[in-house]
């Protein structure tokens, strides 16, 4: 309270009595962006020489980066459910916001380890798909120059396209789209 006995409230209505008031404008409606263009495939922005943000992740004791581009979210500890008829490389499914998602584990298609599952991706586009992994270690960038090439027998069909340094160890530059197809849960 003031000293003058009255709420400040009322001292601002008194100071504001004979101003007339502003008119507010109505707001500027905001300009509709165009989506931004697609990305180009990890083999070409490597192959044009972009640095790319990527992803690193360890699956069946392996280390991995993929793009950031290429999935939504990163769940920690996630819980799976039982789906009927899930086959193959389906585990079951994951309940995200309102949405029951897919849920596989890459390892048989990479040639590793089946996943501990600690932690698992969701891909991005029209039909997201969870990969359970062992973890999600951290964000690196990746330069066309860090990438070393495999030895041939770790080709993977197409889904490796090298490696590069990830501390003491080398992690596998994984292209997910081709991995997605090999799963053949893209769709």
């Amino acid at each position: 309270m003031r000293s003058d006995g009255g709420a400040p409230w009322e001292l601002a209505r008194r100071l504001n009595a004979g101003v007339p008031r502003m008119a507010v404008p109505d707001p500027e409606p905001l300009p509709v962006l165009p989506p931004p263009p697609p990305l180009l495939p990890l083999r070409v922005r490597l192959a044009r020489g972009e640095t790319v943000p990527m992803l690193l992740f360890a699956a069946g004791g392996e280390a991995f980066v993929t793009p950031l581009s290429d999935v939504r979210e990163a769940v920690d500890a996630p819980v799976l459910h039982p789906l009927p008829g899930a086959s193959g490389a389906g585990l079951g499914g994951l309940a995200l916001r309102g949405d029951v998602l897919p849920v596989t584990d890459p390892g048989a298609v990479l040639g590793v380890g089946p996943a501990l599952g600690g932690a698992a991706l969701v891909t991005a586009g029209a039909h997201p798909l969870v990969l359970l992994v062992d973890d999600v270690l951290d964000a690196v960038a990746v330069s066309p120059g860090d990438v070393r090439p495999l030895p041939g027998a770790l080709t993977a069909d197409g889904l490796l396209l090298g490696a590069v340094p990830a501390g003491p160890r080398l992690a596998a530059v994984l292209d997910l789209p081709p991995l997605l197809a090999a799963l053949d849960l893209s769709r």
